[in-house]
């Protein structure tokens, strides 16, 4: 995470607890708050020498703080609370440590692959803000607009696709994948078209023949190729002026069914 002084870009890291003690018969004011780089660091602070202090009145008792608030490069902060009553600062709770950062931003995901069973994408961690990752949670529907359920985790870091066997053919199935850092889990994020159809590319076709022409056009034949799995729907057409070296597409797509073929 940014070490300077922009708010809008640092991490921050909130932390929460909980008290199931005896405030002693004096009712608590105020939380006070300790945090340091270092185990050692930490204990050896004075019950007045609190880095936050937090009303009794917050429920439930949080405090937040910029990880640039603490020194070292790592940024793993150790941490622990007291109770303040009017008699004076009460015991330390146990101390915590816990890493500074933002939870990691959604992934870049992308359509991969297929089969007439199965679907493969793709995914690319972006800012990790210096946590350490974990792996991959995988979110998928039934194919026909149902809930999103939790399919799997991939835990292999350096694996950065995922592929779901077992479906039924033709189905328009959403997938969702998330980041985990020792942070948490980050928001998460699908293919740019939303949906991922459980079949393959279609098979090459064959190469265009010439049928009838005038001078100013010219008719092609071509066998259809495989659908693998769901059916065609256009062809796009592309013409080189240039023996091969340039392609560009000619004319908008055209339907399926107004095609010859032989």
């Amino acid at each position: 995470c940014p070490d300077a002084s922009d708010a809008t870009d640092d991490c921050e890291l909130t932390v929460g607890w909980e008290f199931s003690g005896s405030n002693g018969g004096s009712a608590i004011d105020s939380w006070y708050v300790y945090y340091a780089e270092t185990f050692s660091d930490l204990v050896a602070k004075l019950p007045n020498q609190q880095q936050q202090i937090v009303p009794s009145s917050m429920s439930p008792p949080t405090a937040t703080f910029f990880c640039r608030d603490v020194n070292g490069i790592q940024k793993h902060i150790y941490f622990r609370v007291a109770a303040r009553t009017a008699v004076g600062v009460g015991q330390y709770s146990g101390v915590s440590r816990i890493f500074c950062g933002n939870r990691p931003e959604p992934p870049l995901v992308q359509d991969h692959d297929g089969t007439e069973n199965s679907i493969t994408v793709t995914f690319q961690e972006q800012k990790l803000y210096k946590a350490q990752l974990v792996g991959y949670k995988i979110y998928m529907n039934d194919g026909m607009g149902g809930q999103m359920t939790y399919r799997g985790m991939v835990e292999d870091t350096s694996q950065r696709y995922y592929t779901a066997t077992g479906l039924i053919t033709d189905r328009a199935y959403r997938i969702q994948v998330t980041v985990v850092t020792e942070v948490g889990e980050s928001l998460p994020a699908s293919p740019a078209a939303g949906v991922v159809r459980s079949c393959g590319f279609p098979a090459q076709p064959t190469a265009p023949a010439r049928g009838a022409s005038t001078r100013n056009s010219v008719e092609l034949f071509w066998q259809a190729p495989a659908d693998n799995g769901c059916p065609l729907t256009k062809y796009d057409m592309y013409r080189s002026d240039d023996l091969g070296s340039t392609w560009v597409m000619q004319g908008d797509a055209m339907s399926y069914t107004t095609l010859r073929e032989t």
